[in-house]
């Protein structure tokens, strides 16, 4: 599929290796794949949100839940990723705290 858009007399800039592609957070691409890509650039999911707010009264997809709880799903995702102590973990000269016993 690459090789049809690079014969283009233009190029969409596409990462090859991104989840984004020419549509960001179309509803077609599966549910993984836009809650992965809202966890890089949540702000991705604004013009969807707008575009199934209660002034258009519809939802892109009756089968998952709308941008607005996708884009919440994502902001979750991205507080769980874990801290890295880096060496500090290893420290031998850090001990556990003993006044709270």
């Amino acid at each position: 599929m690459l090789a049809f858009w690079r014969a283009q007399p233009f190029d969409l800039q596409l990462d090859p290796q991104g989840d984004f592609g020419n549509c960001d957070c179309c509803f077609l691409k599966a549910r993984q794949k836009i809650v992965r890509a809202l966890i890089a650039e949540p702000w991705r999911a604004d013009w969807w949100i707008e575009q199934e707010s209660a002034e258009h009264g519809a939802t892109f997809r009756n089968d998952r839940p709308p941008y607005h709880d996708l884009k919440r799903e994502a902001l979750f995702y991205a507080r769980q990723i874990p801290f890295d102590f880096g060496d500090a973990a290893n420290d031998d000269s850090l001990i556990d705290c003993m006044c709270g016993d």
